[in-house]
Formats: C-alpha cells, sequence, structure tokens
C-alpha cells in the first residue's frame, strides 16, 4: 500500500497499530522516561521530547461495581482527572470523576447497578507544563447491570 498517496505518514500509521494492539490486549499504555519522536518524511517535525506523565490500568467488574485504576508516575507530578465512563449512542457519558494530585494511583468505581449492558472503560486526563495534553484509556468491557 502506498501510504504517502493516502496522504498518511508511515510513522504515525505504525503508531496507531501498535497503540491500538496495546489496547485491544488490554495492556498498560505508560511508558516511563523520555524519548524523541521524529518524522524523517517531514523535517519541518524536529524530534521533540515526549514522556508519559499519566498510566492506566484495567477496567474491571465485580457485581454491580465497575472499577478502574489511573496514576501519576515519576518523574512527573502535577494534577489528573480520572473518569470512569460508558458509551451511549452519542458518545461517551461521565459515570464517576476523581481528581488525583502528586505521584501515585488511586482507585475508582461506579456503581451500575440497574443501569443495562453498557460497554465502560477508565480515562485519565492531565494537562503537561508545556499546555500540552495528555489521556490514556483503559480496555473496555462490555458489563450488564440489570435492569
Amino acid at each position: 500500500m502506498d501510504l504517502q498517496h493516502k496522504g498518511l505518514r508511515p510513522t504515525r500509521r505504525i503508531l496507531r497499530i501498535v497503540m491500538t494492539t496495546a489496547v485491544l490486549a488490554g495492556t498498560a499504555l505508560a511508558i516511563t522516561g523520555a524519548g524523541a519522536e521524529t518524522s524523517p518524511a517531514h523535517p519541518a517535525h524536529a524530534a521533540r521530547p515526549t514522556f508519559d506523565c499519566v498510566a492506566i490500568g484495567s477496567t474491571a467488574q465485580h457485581g454491580n461495581t465497575i472499577s478502574g485504576t489511573a496514576g501519576i508516575i515519576a518523574p512527573c507530578s502535577g494534577g489528573a482527572t480520572v473518569v470512569i465512563q460508558r458509551s451511549r449512542w452519542y458518545g461517551w457519558e461521565d459515570m464517576a470523576t476523581k481528581n488525583i494530585s502528586g505521584q501515585g494511583w488511586i482507585n475508582i468505581s461506579y456503581n451500575c447497578a440497574g443501569t443495562g449492558v453498557h460497554d465502560f472503560r477508565t480515562y485519565i486526563n492531565a494537562q503537561r507544563a508545556d499546555g500540552s495534553y495528555e489521556f490514556h484509556e483503559s480496555n473496555h468491557i462490555n458489563a450488564n447491570c440489570g435492569g
């Protein structure tokens, strides 16, 4: 397939495939430390440091409780928002929200009793010192909560 002809940069396509595979496998997408990302096909995009300050665990169902974990990892600090969301026909709906401050992990849960069958995920979002945003989502689970 000619990726350039389709307007895609090969480096972005490979990254999308790797990230999608990691999400589907239910693995955490956190990468600690610092690295560099380059795009040889586009020299205007000079190397810039990339690092993850937030990490996401798995979303699970235990009875009528949907739970997830997320955290801020070293060497980063600051704050982030952790949310359990359920899928609706119009998009993702926030069901439970917690703020985290400083390094460490938190648990978040939502009592889904009587809400029916939905897909759920845990999501973390943080703003970096440079103003950019970083987010990760967990695995998606299909949960029957009765109703």
